[in-house]
């Protein structure tokens, strides 16, 4: 999501000039990521008030907060131990996603290494287990995922799982009598199936494929009392939908909450209802729900925007991480009343001051070439031009699996602030489009999403009173892949592209990258490069760089685990090469990492090409 890429969260831009980005980039943001279980007045959070997303403890009685990390490449997660007491975080210096895992005092204190020899992987998941005593984590390297659990003086980690398939979402239960996790089904779709493991002895205790192709979930273990029953959500019937999944009994009761669009069970209320996050068109919205009453789900008040994150307080209150296009993203809270405000201070005891005025964006459906519905986000500003002459921007985001919503990102605004209508499309294999939308990608990616962005762009002309020859398609990682395969292969349609962090070369990224990037080549293609040569190559915007007419603009954080630099390189040379129109910028880091000067000059290189493709003045 290009979101967390221009936003990259950092400090006050130099001051000679106005910043392009209006000093939307150097607002600061906060997310919550949790609280200590047994000390739920200590609570984690991540926020950007010294220049880089870091890891901050806030103590809500005394209203006060303490910086835990101070990363070169910042750190955006880490989970506090059950009595509040520490706080455990993968150490990766340069933000590239391969690191070690580390412990801090929340009260201070030099961080130390935890687990003893363990070697540099790519970590996920790192969580305490409940009795303060154990650390439970994924860790991946080229000979596959492991599922690993330290215990606090011990001398080495202990492997509970391990497979040459992609493992994710760890989740030990209350009692840490289990750990549940998602396994790759191993199908070019990229569904996942469940797995629990008995921590007692390591043994699988439980599996869970719902149907053959479906995508199973995680949610949260059953609060102490209901052991042994865990969240979880299929998407077997065609959209998602949560269930009670009883592990002792090997038992599922499916849920049907009585809401449209996908429906996740996050967490538990006190008194055993459920807390959900619907997806509908792009549209995030909580519903508390009591499975025992039967009751239709009750929408949670006073908490809207975009939903990335959202958990249940003790005493009841939902805490939820949320943004808009309008407000950029931070932590508030929602009692029984419905009344919501910032539950935290400000980090330092710093005044938050007021952001920069966003942009108001409203919710469209239309057809794609073939029927299927999609969804976008539109924003036509007050500075946009006459009907039949605007100009346009096509955002895509990043995935499969994602999806744009309402959201405070920078680039979308600051296009906004020219005059350019901008759409954030919801493409097929984004989330919230239904089981059969967003599977249509895997196994021919830059199909049917290029059938999508042609329709996105005629219902832009026919509706929005867009020229046809005024419209640039933009985006980041797999959306930027999606922006270079459009320039190349409907070169008549598009006056400009814009790539932030692409794979322009889907063989060469498979070589160069870690096993997660790998992970994800075999399942979105259905392959190896070894086995499916031709495929790789023709799914690659370098195939088709001879095609490319528009002017266009690439940037890339050198380190960026999603996107390898030597791929990059091979494609800016071919541009050259070539003699085409295109401008190229690049940092050092990674995206978590990029200090605000380079967030400015993507951002810069961005609307100098809407500039260079006439849809708009030259910014400032």
């Amino acid at each position: 999501m290009l979101i967390q890429l221009l936003l990259a969260l950092g400090m006050a831009a130099r001051a000679a000039d106005p910043p392009v980005s209006g000093g939307r980039l150097s607002v600061p943001a906060r997310w919550g990521l949790g609280w200590a279980a047994d000390n739920p007045d200590v609570v984690l959070a991540v926020s950007d008030a010294s220049g880089l997303p870091q890891l901050y403890a806030y103590e809500l009685r005394r209203g006060r907060s303490n910086q835990l990390t101070d990363e070169p490449g910042g750190r955006r997660w880490g989970d506090l131990s059950p009595d509040g007491a520490w706080v455990l975080y993968v150490r990766d210096a340069i933000g590239g996603g391969v690191g070690q895992l580390f412990r801090a005092k929340v009260k201070g204190g030099k961080p130390e290494p935890l687990v003893p020899g363990f070697p540099a992987k790519a970590i996920s998941d790192a969580l305490w287990g409940a009795s303060g005593r154990n650390v439970y984590f994924v860790a991946a390297d080229q000979a596959g995922y492991g599922v690993y659990q330290y215990t606090l003086g011990a001398r080495r980690a202990f492997t509970l799982y391990f497979s040459t398939r992609e493992i994710r979402g760890l989740l030990p239960s209350r009692d840490e009598r289990y750990a549940a996790f998602l396994l790759s089904a191993g199908s070019r779709g990229g569904e996942m199936d469940l797995r629990v493991v008995d921590l007692r002895c390591g043994g699988v205790a439980a599996s869970l494929a719902i149907a053959p192709g479906s995508d199973e979930s995680l949610g949260a273990w059953a609060p102490e009392g209901a052991k042994g029953r865990l969240l979880v959500g299929t998407d077997a019937s065609g959209r998602r939908l949560p269930g009670l999944w009883d592990v002792a009994l090997d038992t599922v009761t499916w849920l049907d909450p009585g809401l449209e669009g996908d429906v996740e069970a996050l967490d538990w209320f006190p008194d055993g209802a459920l807390l959900l996050r619907r997806t509908h068109g792009g549209a995030t919205t909580l519903w508390r729900y009591d499975p025992a009453s039967g009751a239709p789900a009750a929408a949670v008040d006073g908490l809207s925007g975009l939903v990335a994150w959202a958990r249940v307080r003790p005493d009841g209150a939902v805490w939820a991480n949320l943004e808009s296009g309008e407000r950029p993203p931070d932590l508030r809270a929602a009692g029984p009343g419905g009344e919501a405000s910032p539950p935290l201070p400000a980090p330092g005891g710093r005044k938050r001051p007021p952001p920069p005025h966003g942009h108001k964006a409203r919710l469209e459906r239309f057809a794609s070439t073939d029927g299927t519905a999609l969804t976008g986000w539109l924003v036509v500003p007050s500075g946009a031009a006459a009907s039949g002459q605007r100009a346009a921007l096509l955002w895509l985001h990043g995935g499969p699996g994602g999806f744009s919503g309402d959201a405070w990102d920078p680039a979308r605004l600051a296009a906004a602030d020219l005059g350019v209508v901008t759409l954030a499309l919801n493409y097929r294999g984004s989330r919230g489009l239904g089981r059969r939308g967003e599977a249509a990608p895997w196994g021919e990616p830059g199909t049917p999403e290029l059938d999508d962005l042609t329709a996105a762009r005629d219902w832009l002309v026919r509706e929005q009173g867009v020229a046809s020859s005024s419209v640039a398609v933009a985006g980041a990682h797999f959306g930027g892949t999606l922006a270079l395969l459009a320039l190349a292969r409907q070169p008549e349609l598009w006056a400009g592209g814009f790539a932030m962090g692409p794979i322009a070369d889907w063989g060469a990224a498979f070589e160069q990258g870690g096993e997660p990037l790998r992970a994800w080549c075999r399942s979105l293609l259905g392959a190896d490069p070894e086995a499916a040569p031709s495929l790789y190559a023709e799914r690659s915007p370098l195939a088709h760089v001879f095609t490319i007419r528009a002017p266009l603009a690439l940037a890339h954080a050198e380190e960026d685990p999603r996107s390898p630099a030597g791929q990059i390189e091979a494609f800016v040379a071919r541009l050259k090469d070539a003699g085409k129109a295109h401008r190229f910028v690049s940092a050092k880091g990674a995206p978590s990492s990029l200090r605000v000067e380079d967030q400015e000059r993507f951002l810069e290189a961005f609307l100098n090409l809407l500039h260079q493709a006439g849809l708009a003045a030259k910014p400032r």
